[in-house]
């Protein structure tokens, strides 16, 4: 009876054994299937971080290297980062760039411009621009086209400014316009722009409408006889008498070889037409 007591326990005993030596196999089984599992991951987090470094680094040379100047600016209109182009444009350091308010860096004059622009901008719209005079360190103003688009960044507004110097282009647009608008010669309006500006102030609101009309008499007699370089003073000479004798919105432009126009859109009546034709002799 003991003897059969022994038996069964040793073997319940075996059978303990073998079933932790089971449990042993599989419990290394799941291990090592866990340690691939882990250096697998491992591998692929240092590929992820491999290529965020790369994408970092491509992110940073972009940004800092980039033609433009980049700004990010406050809701409130501080700027939190720039890039070096804007420092470059701007001609300040990070430390006197960073914190400021970028209305500090735009021309008095455009500053109405720079505030309409903003007041267009909504958090779905797309982005707004503008071409308007920023400041250079020393007070030393350039052409900047603006481009800014909202950036959400959770509960944050803020704005991303592209910044372009213009200058060039602005200048040239200038001068394209001053050439299509003016007389070479005397930098009196010319044909063209007096023809458009007639049709734009004709209206009832600028009645009465005073022309007065003037020529050089005897131009190609004095030509003929000193030369044609002294026929140019000569209306260079009353084109200068013209606007000395004119206000600021009056309007003279030169429509002929030696005829000058200057008419007056302010409802001028007939005693003051006269009163400048006096003046006009007088000069």
């Amino acid at each position: 009876m003991n003897k059969n007591k022994v038996s069964k326990g040793h073997n319940r005993f075996a059978i303990d054994e073998s079933l932790k030596e089971q449990d042993l196999n599989v419990l290394i089984h799941d291990l090592r299937v866990h340690q691939i599992e882990l250096e697998l991951k491992n591998e692929e987090l240092l590929r992820v971080q491999k290529e965020l470094k790369e994408a970092k680094y491509k992110y940073y040379t972009l940004y800092n290297f980039a033609p433009e100047g980049y700004l990010i600016v406050s809701g409130k209109g501080r700027i939190i980062e720039a890039n070096r182009k804007c420092f470059e444009v701007f001609g300040v350091k990070n430390l006197k760039l960073v914190g400021q308010s970028i209305t500090d860096f735009i021309d008095g004059a455009y500053q109405d411009t720079y505030y309409l622009m903003r007041k267009r901008l909504s958090v779905d719209s797309d982005e707004q621009k503008c071409v308007i005079k920023m400041i250079r360190r020393n007070h030393i103003t350039f052409w900047a086209e603006l481009t800014i688009k909202y950036l959400l960044d959770e509960n944050n507004i803020r704005l991303h400014v592209i910044i372009r110097d213009v200058t060039q282009r602005k200048e040239n647009e200038i001068r394209i316009d001053y050439l299509n608008n003016h007389d070479q010669l005397t930098g009196l309006y010319n044909r063209r722009f007096y023809e458009e500006e007639l049709k734009k102030i004709n209206t009832l609101k600028n009645l009465p409408l005073s022309i007065i009309m003037t020529d050089v008499n005897g131009l190609k007699m004095f030509n003929d006889s000193f030369g044609h370089n002294f026929g140019d003073e000569l209306l260079m000479i009353v084109a200068d008498t013209l606007v000395e004798s004119s206000k600021d919105e009056d309007i003279i432009a030169r429509i002929s070889g030696g005829m000058s126009l200057l008419f007056y859109c302010l409802g001028q009546i007939p005693l003051s037409v006269m009163s400048i034709l006096i003046k006009f002799k007088k000069v």
